[in-house]
């Protein structure tokens, strides 16, 4: 059995949550964490790889800016269920005590679907809104985006997204700094 007080996160491997689809095709225990290095959920899977296609938490984390996956391989799969309890049970992740909340988003037929990324404001509101952003770029800088979205192994709307995000936590930063 492994001691949660001898686990070092930082010394975990991880990946962005832009790029889940290159976490490994191995059994363990995925840790969720956010920029500040708090653990946001744990959960256990057998392929967490597989898992985290359509995690039933990925709305919710897509809200936070700068989340990684970090992982704990366990070969053992028996041992899964009870480390997950274990691990849960030290660090108090405050999703795993929380109710996922749905959301519904309309997926339109129609458009460029590299171009088209989900964005969720909550203004206050209990459940967020979705809501479609395009944009109209120039070929060529749909290339480029094309091009770099293949080299980071992601999406354009996550480079968008992405790009979006560090926008507005600048102008955070700046406008707390005023």
């Amino acid at each position: 059995m492994i001691n949660p007080e001898t686990i070092e996160l930082s010394c975990l491997p991880y990946l962005s949550l832009l790029h889940r689809k290159n976490l490994p095709a191995v059994s363990g225990i995925y840790f969720v964490i956010n920029n500040q290095g708090v653990i946001q959920y744990i959960g256990q899977s057998i392929n967490i790889k597989q898992r985290w296609q359509r995690h039933h938490r990925l709305s919710q984390l897509e809200e936070l800016s700068n989340v990684k996956i970090a992982w704990l391989e366990i070969s053992d799969r028996s041992l899964l269920e009870e480390i997950e309890k274990a691990l849960i049970h030290w660090f108090k992740p405050l999703l795993n005590r929380r109710r996922v909340r749905k959301i519904k988003i309309n997926h339109r037929k129609r458009g460029n679907p590299d171009f088209g990324t989900k964005y969720r404001f909550d203004n206050g509101r209990e459940e967020p809104l979705s809501e479609q952003v395009k944009a109209q770029v120039h070929p060529e800088v749909k290339r480029q985006l094309k091009n770099l979205a293949e080299q980071n192994k992601c999406t354009v709307p996550d480079l968008i997204r992405e790009a979006i995000e560090q926008y507005l936590a600048s102008k955070e930063t700046t406008q707390a700094s005023s």
